[in-house]
């Protein structure tokens, strides 16, 4: 099975359903990091099977780096989540995947 990893907040939440829709039309496993708790609440209410939700906390640090924006605070989390995903499933291999 291939791995995938994608980073949306409640902003993005459509776009993100749709590339979770698109990568389990083929197979595959999503680790989506959500960034704020309206996302985790719909993940998880929508109980979408092969999904798994990372809550924001395990990435506080990063996220309230005030020196950089919103947008590259998200964009440096990328590496992270993999090594994360790495580090805490059973995934020799991932791919980050974007919604654009």
């Amino acid at each position: 099975m291939k791995n995938y990893c994608t980073i949306f907040d409640r902003n993005y939440a459509v776009f993100g359903l749709t590339l979770i829709k698109s990568i389990l039309r083929f197979g595959g496993q999503i680790y989506v990091l959500a960034l704020d708790n309206e996302t985790v609440i719909a993940l998880e209410k929508l109980n979408i099977s092969n999904v798994t939700v990372i809550k924001a906390d395990h990435f506080e640090e990063t996220l309230k780096d005030s020196k950089r924006s919103y947008a590259q605070r998200c964009w440096s989390l990328q590496p992270q989540l993999c090594q994360f995903i790495f580090d805490n499933f059973s995934v020799d291999k991932i791919t980050y995947r974007d919604w654009e």
